[in-house]
Formats: C-alpha cells, structure tokens, sequence
C-alpha cells in the first residue's frame, strides 16, 4: 500500500509510540488518533513499522474484522476515505452490529457515527480492530451450563441376563426361646424386556407361645418392572405404592403403575437452576463460586451472557462469579441463591397414575387384596423456578377425594447479578 512521505526528525518514531499506547489504553473515544492524525474524526491506522499514518484519497478494502478482541472470521468490504471508514449497512448487520433505526439503514455508514466505536486498521496484515460497547453488539444471551453432561445410553444388546438374591437375616436367643427372622429378595433381570422381582419374609421360633400365627414364610411383593431411561417412565405390574405427596398417604396396591422416574436420570437435576446474567466487552472467563468453593469454570464471548448452575446445596448459600477478561481485569459479582427440592425447573412434570387393589394385611397374609379397585392419579408441574403446582386424586367405589396444592419460594428473582436478561 502506499502511503505519503514525509521529512522525519528523530523524535517523530517516539511520538508515534506514545500515541499508539494512547490508542491501547482506550483514552481517544469514537475514532482513535496515531501519530500525527489529526483529531477530526479519522480511525487509527497502523503500517508496518508500527507508525500512525496519514492516508488520503479513496480506497476500497476487505478487512479481516476483529470485534471486541474476538476474530469474527469475516472477510468484510470497506470503503477509507479521506482517513475515515465507511461500510454498508449490510455489512455491518452481518458483523452482529444494531444501532438505532439499523433495520432501516441503507447505504454507507461512517463507523465514526456509531456511538462508542473505536477502529484500529492494521495496513500490514489486512485486519481491522472494532471495538464496541455491548449494547450494539446483535447477540442473543449465550446460555452456559455447569451441569455435569449426561453419561452416554447403555446399549440393551450388551446386557447380560442374571439372577439376584439379597437378604437380611436376624436372630434372638433369649431364655428358653429363640428367633430367626429373614427377609429376601430374588431378581431376575436380562431375559426379555423388564426385571421380575420377588420379595418374602421368613419367620421360625422354638417356642410356640412366641410364634402367634406368625411362623412360616409371607410374601411381600412380587413384580415385573420396565424402565424407559430415554423419557424417564417406568411400568410396573403387580405389587407397587402409589404415588402421594406430603400432604397425601401412599397405598400399597396390587395393579399396574405407570409413572415419572427421575431416578432412571440420576445427573438430572429438577429443582431450579440459580442463574447469572452478565455483559462481557472483551472474551472473558468466567468463575463459579458457592460458599467459597469453585464450581466450575467457562468461556463466554463478548456480549451478553446467562450462566444456569447446579445449586450445591440444599437450602440458602452464598454464590459469587468472577469475571476476567482476556486483559487480565477482573471483576466479582456476589448474590444469594437458595436450593429447594420441593420445588420444580419451569416446565419440567412429575406424575404417576395407578389402578389396582388395594392390599390387605400386608406382611401377614401373602394374598390379600381388597374386592374392589381404586385408581389414583398424582401430578406436579413447574409453573417457573418460582412456584410448583401440584395435586392428587383417588377414587375407590363410592369414596373418592380430591386435593391441589402448589410450592411457592418467596425471595429474589430466578436470575441475579449485573442485570436481568
């Protein structure tokens, strides 16, 4: 490129140093000046021996275009005239630039008309620095996670069948008499879809006073399972508790239960996310703390950002977020956060329907259900991070029962920190 020549006395490559290290600390707002450049308005320019030159006349330029210390990988066309830049406003609007009454603009725009911007054109390597405040950065909030990511599915073909047996033996030795109690379980798992289970109670005692129609072996329960990990459903046939919430009673049944089973997920974390919001002008890292202790650790982009966290606690904590930019400048946000496992993520459902017999002398008697069937029906949703909407219904013959409820946490918003997205 060519560029106008001038006498140069000694002092000349000092002070083009200096005005370079003005330009780097921000201290020249709109358009920055370098060397000699007058302060009317025109951009920064760098040649190759690191001097502020002057550049007249018109030329057309594509510029690879760094915005906010963050390469964009656009190879963008401008227009330098008379020392100032100008670009379409299509150009800009694919840069991710919006400025007042942008979805209007036509034409050229002069960079030195968007309020806050500084422009640095580096002759030698082709590059132009923008930098800009946040509020004319196009960008939706990037969301970041600090949840664990979810382990990969087990594939069912590589499932090997097998038989279980747990129990639990006890036993009492006492004058003239002794005890053995013993609780077992056998499963079978592997053969087809689904695990059978089969759950008994054995009792034996020497002295006959102390058997009380209690001595030989009870059946508990006995059931077939089937679990759908993808959609977090579990269907079970035969012996099972229906679902109940702390205001209603669970009842042992005989039927089938179709039913929500968060535990098929256990890295699934349903209750509320504490949330941050933030800006970041240059590419940042950004630190999680609770209570003192680092969560995790991300990289945000320049722009607006919502950070979602796991809570690491169950109840009220303290939480503090430090952001550092790629200049090293570091920034702390400290606010509160409460954990709450009665509460439910907006949108996110727990349920479980049942019909069956209700079970008699359970523990007693290995057969015994009630004549007549009942069906129950038990729901809870997030409404927001805020409040839980839940209810219950059973209907048994004649008698049938109704109730809804809900959760509701009082405190601060579902999103803190520097501002609300």
């Amino acid at each position: 490129m060519t560029t106008g020549t001038s006498n140069r006395c000694r002092c000349r490559p000092l002070l083009a140093e200096v005005a370079l290290l003005v330009t780097a600390l921000g201290g020249i707002s709109n358009t920055a000046r370098a060397g000699t450049l007058p302060d009317d308005g025109r951009l920064s320019v760098i040649a190759e021996q690191g001097e502020g030159v002057m550049i007249a006349g018109t030329q057309e330029l594509y510029l690879q275009v760094v915005l906010n210390g963050a390469d964009t990988g656009t190879l963008a066309r401008f227009v330098l005239h008379d020392g100032k830049l100008s670009a379409s406003a299509d150009t800009l609007r694919q840069l991710g630039l919006r400025w007042p009454g942008s979805d209007a603009a036509k034409g050229m725009l002069m960079l030195d008309s968007l309020p806050g911007t500084q422009a640095v054109y580096h002759v030698a390597t082709q590059r132009l620095e923008l930098s800009v405040p946040v509020a004319l950065l196009d960008r939706p909030p990037e969301r970041i996670g600090f949840s664990q990511p979810a382990p990969p599915q087990i594939d069912p073909a590589s499932r090997a069948p097998g038989l279980i047996l747990n129990y639990d033996l006890f036993a009492q030795h006492g004058q003239g008499y002794s005890t053995l109690s013993a609780t077992t379980e056998l499963r079978l798992f592997g053969l087809g879809r689904g695990v059978w289970s089969n759950t008994m109670l054995t009792h034996r005692a020497s002295d006959p006073a102390m058997q009380q129609g209690r001595n030989g072996n009870v059946r508990l329960d006995t059931w077939w399972q089937l679990d759908l990990p993808g959609s977090m459903r579990s269907l079970t046939v035969g012996d099972t508790i229906t679902g109940a919430l702390p205001w209603t009673r669970a009842t042992r049944i005989g039927g089938i239960r179709f039913a929500r089973n968060f535990s098929l997920q256990p890295y699934r974390v349903t209750t509320p996310l504490a949330s941050f919001a933030g800006e970041a002008v240059l590419p940042s890292t950004v630190d999680l703390y609770i209570n003192g202790m680092r969560q995790s650790t991300q990289d945000v982009q320049p722009g607006q950002f919502q950070i979602d966290s796991v809570p690491g606690i169950n109840g009220s904590g303290e939480a503090q977020v430090v952001i550092t930019d790629i200049n090293g400048q570091s920034r702390v946000v400290g606010f509160s956060m409460y954990g709450a496992s009665d509460l439910l993520q907006a949108g996110l459902s727990d349920w479980s329907l049942e019909l069956g017999l209700v079970r008699r002398d359970y523990g007693i008697r290995s057969w015994g259900y009630a004549d007549t069937p009942m069906a129950s029906a038990t729901g809870r949703r997030g409404i927001s991070n805020h409040f839980t909407l839940e209810g219950h219904a059973e209907l048994r013959g004649s008698f049938h029962q109704a109730g809804i409820g809900g959760n509701w946490l009082l405190g601060p918003g579902e999103e803190f920190g520097e501002r609300a997205l």
